[in-house]
C-alpha cells in the first residue's frame, strides 16, 4: 500500500468532499428544473401563490437552498474538516489513506447513500429532493474550499483558522 503525506491526504478529502458536492447540486438543480413542468407538487405548488409563477417559486427554492447549505458548510461541516485536517497531522507523515478515517465515518458515509436511494424509493417529491440535495452539496462544495484551505496552513496554526 502507498503512502501519502499529509497534504496529499487533504487533498484527496476536499476531491471527495468537492466531487460529491458537485452532484448533488446537479442533481438537486435538475430535480427542481424539472419539477417545474410538473403539475402538481406540494413544495412548488405551495410557494407558486407567493412568488408570482411557478418559476420564480422554483428560483426562491434554489436560493433558499443554497443559504441553508451555506450555514451548513459553515457550522455544521466545519467542525468535521477541522477534526478530519487534525487527525491527518496528528498521524505520521507520511502515512497510509487507510488510517486517516474511522469506521463511524465509513457508516455515516453508507448512511447518507442510504438516506439518498431511500428518498427516491419512498417516492419523495422531486422537488423536496431537489431542495435537500442542492442544500447537502452546497454544503459539501463549501467543506472542500475548506479542506483545501487548510492545505497551505501550518500543523500549528491551521486548526483555528479553518
Amino acid at each position: 500500500m502507498v503512502k501519502l503525506n499529509h497534504k496529499t491526504l487533504i487533498f484527496f478529502s476536499g476531491l471527495v468532499w468537492l466531487g460529491m458536492g458537485i452532484f448533488l447540486l446537479t442533481l438537486g438543480l435538475r430535480l427542481l428544473f424539472n419539477s417545474i413542468e410538473a403539475a402538481s407538487l406540494p413544495l412548488l405548488g405551495l410557494l407558486k401563490p407567493y412568488f408570482g409563477g411557478i418559476e420564480n417559486a422554483a428560483i426562491g427554492l434554489i436560493a433558499f437552498s443554497l443559504g441553508l447549505g451555506y450555514f451548513k458548510g459553515k457550522y455544521v461541516f466545519k467542525k468535521t474538516v477541522k477534526r478530519v485536517v487534525g487527525k491527518i497531522r496528528s498521524l505520521p507523515n507520511p502515512t497510509y489513506l487507510t488510517s486517516v478515517y474511522s469506521w463511524p465515518y465509513y457508516l455515516l458515509i453508507i448512511l447518507m447513500i442510504f438516506l439518498g436511494f431511500s428518498m427516491r424509493y419512498f417516492g419523495l417529491s422531486p422537488d423536496i429532493r431537489g431542495v435537500v440535495d442542492v442544500a447537502v452539496g452546497a454544503g459539501l462544495i463549501q467543506g472542500a474550499i475548506r479542506y483545501f484551505r487548510s492545505i497551505g496552513e501550518s500543523a500549528t496554526c491551521g486548526s483555528e483558522s479553518l
